[in-house]
Formats: C-alpha cells, structure tokens, sequence
C-alpha cells in the first residue's frame, strides 16, 4: 500500500491528525498489508492534540507498532531523542515525510536501508528523496526485494513543461539510485509513492520505459478505478477516470493479482462513510513476487528440507 496521510501541520478544526490517525490506522491494518509506503509522515510536533509532543511520523509509528508492524531504518541511525527505542531516528527530517513500515510476521528486513537525494537541474529548489529498505519473505520460500518510497515535486501537476521536468529529473535520479548503489544485485523492486505525475506525463512513461510496470494497469482485478488518487476532501470524491497521481509501481517478473483504489464510499449516496483518513486515497495492490533464483554452486537446496543451514539457499 502507498498511502500520502497528509502532513499534520495542514490540519484544520475538523481534520486535525489526532482524529484521522485511527482511520489511517484502520486502513492500513484491515486490509491485511505487509508492505506500506507513507508520503508527509511529518517530523513536526506542531500539531492539534498533540499530548505527547512526538512528530506525527511517531505517533503513526507506534500506532502501527502496537498492531505488529515494524518501521525500516531507511538510512537512520535507530536512535531518537523522543523515545531513545530502537525503531526511532535522530534525522527523520532527511527523510521529508517519507517512510517504510512492514507487517513483521511476513516480512523481515535485511541490514539497513537508505535515503538518496533526487535533487536536480530542473528543480534544485526543491528538497526529495527516495528511501528504500531490503525486504526478505519469511514464507518459504523465501524472497528477497527491494520496496522503494518516493514522493516528487508537487506544484503543477496540469502543466506541461518545466516544473514536469523536475519530476523527471527526480525519476531519473531514483533509476539512477537504483541501477548504481541501492540494487547491484539486480532485486525485484517495488516501487511506492506520490508522484503528483498523471499516467501519461513524462514521470510515469520513464519508470515504464525503464522496466517498471503500474499496476493499476496490469491484467488483474480492479476496484474504484474511476476515482481520483486525490480527493482534497471533497465529499462525494470526484471521479475522473485517469486523474491518478500515487502509484505502485513493480519490476520485471513481479505479478499483480489485484489493484484497489481504497475508499469506504457509501453506494446509494457515493459519499464517504465515517472519518475521511487523509486528502488522498490509499492505493493497494496484491503482488506475487518471483520465486528464488538458484544460486551456482556445488550443490542445490533440497526442495523440501527445512531452512537450510548454507547461506547459499537464501
């Protein structure tokens, strides 16, 4: 699931972070996730509520933690001066918002991630990055991928020109990432985010020319297909068929089995049924990631022998 939960510091009276964060929460845990990527996950304590005088990146964190999902150490240090735990961060601001958390009874994280600035020439103003973490399955066989969480420049998102050259750039940037330091191995990659980018701009087309696949267009099940990724509150949501700016995105040789924009809508009235969790929807899709290459050596992993002892099965 890629999910923007809108920062805390843009709340108002009726949608400040302490009421939306249960239905975010809620989202995110019944429909069963194991993998989350979170775009304006803030390092701000300035918002409405606030008792613990946590960043809102925290407070979701321990919400999710209570509910048994970890929090990817994507280039931190596991230190934090609020908490002192071993899932909190002393540099979240580097992050902008952006974070990885896991279910850990699927998945199990391997060493620890990173975070690469995406500035550019087009756009050298404007701050990004994309974080990413190492995933291994802990279902046999087991799998190893990368999931990847990004989230681009977001004014004019309806022009054409240069302000969409610095999403490009920004795009360009993570495939570089990707091919020279973060994936030298060649992992599946699932790639999660805002790209404030519409299918047909140029953003999305070069993930697409680079081997990656949305999979809000792959041959599978789709649900709420005609709704906007981003709805800004609006009540009932609009539907424009077309008008998506989140995605997730896969690499070569990842299945999709069904895409999902996630909204509780209301059929008779087309309205949005109890508290509204962010100014975006959800995305979710179910993948099937690749099974395990063999690895060469001088024997092979016995089908169905427990986990091997040999490093060379992983």
């Amino acid at each position: 699931m890629t999910f923007n939960i809108l920062t805390a510091e843009n709340y108002d009276e009726d949608r400040p972070w302490i009421s939306r964060r249960p239905a975010v929460v809620n989202t995110i845990v019944s429909h069963g996730v194991d993998l989350l990527g979170t775009q304006e996950a803030s390092v701000t304590r300035d918002w409405e509520g606030n008792d613990d005088d946590i960043p809102q990146w925290e407070s979701l964190r321990r919400a999710l933690a209570a509910k048994g999902y970890g929090h990817a150490l994507t280039g931190s240090d596991g230190k934090y001066e609020d908490c002192g735990k071993k899932n909190c961060s002393a540099d979240e601001g580097g992050q902008f918002g952006l974070h990885i958390f896991y279910n850990a009874a699927t998945l199990e994280p391997v060493g620890t991630g990173g975070r690469v600035n995406v500035d550019n020439d087009w756009c050298e103003w404007d701050d990004r990055a994309m974080v990413w973490q190492v995933f291994r399955t802990r279902a046999a066989p087991s799998t190893t991928f990368i999931a990847v969480n990004t989230h681009l420049y977001y004014e004019g998102i309806n022009e054409r020109g240069d302000l969409e050259r610095c999403r490009n750039g920004q795009v360009k940037n993570i495939l570089k990432a990707l091919d020279a330091s973060v994936n030298p191995n060649g992992l599946p990659v699932v790639l999660m985010g805002d790209l404030n980018s519409y299918a047909y701009q140029t953003p999305v087309q070069t993930l697409l020319e680079n081997g990656f696949e949305d999979t809000a267009e792959a041959d599978a099940p789709r649900k709420n297909a005609t709704f906007n990724s981003f709805h800004g509150f609006r009540n009932p949501p609009p539907q424009v068929p077309g008008k998506r700016i989140d995605y997730i995105m896969v690499s070569g040789g990842i299945g999709v089995g069904r895409w999902e924009l996630v909204a509780k809508i209301n059929p008779r009235t087309g309205k949005f049924m109890g508290r509204i969790p962010s100014d975006h929807h959800p995305i979710l899709a179910v993948l099937a990631l690749p099974a395990p290459k063999p690895v060469a050596g001088p024997w092979t992993c016995p089908a169905a022998r427990p986990f091997p002892l040999r490093r060379t099965c992983f």
